[in-house]
């Protein structure tokens, strides 16, 4: 209940009519401009686009050029592969150096008296 109480009071604020107010406005203006004849030539155009990537990735040729893409694509991860095999990575070891704490703390306890 507390929480609805405060999102209702974090909403009624003088930005928050002023945003409700402008919204028809904004959204009036949104459908002037789809509904512009310049945007009817967009969605034609688009409609175009759309169907002739269709016709093209449905040819024969696209299907052979994607085929020998790929063949191509997986004869170098191979060759990769082969070069870079887990046999052949080099593994690095991380040292850690150990520290004595009672000998920093001598070391810290002489500087403070100095």
């Amino acid at each position: 209940m507390g929480v609805h109480v405060k999102a209702i009071e974090a909403l009624r604020t003088p930005q928050m009519k002023t945003f409700l107010m402008s919204l028809p406005v904004f959204s009036i203006r949104v459908l002037d401009i789809v509904s512009s004849g310049e945007a009817k030539l967009l969605y034609h155009s688009i409609t175009n686009l759309v169907w002739n990537v269709i016709e093209l990735l449905g040819r024969d040729e696209t299907t052979l050029a994607l085929a020998e893409v790929t063949a191509l694509l997986v004869n170098a991860l191979e060759r990769e592969r082969e070069c870079r095999g887990p046999w052949n990575r080099k593994r690095v070891r991380v040292r850690k150096k150990r520290v004595k704490v009672a000998s920093l703390h001598t070391t810290n306890m002489a500087a403070a008296a100095a």
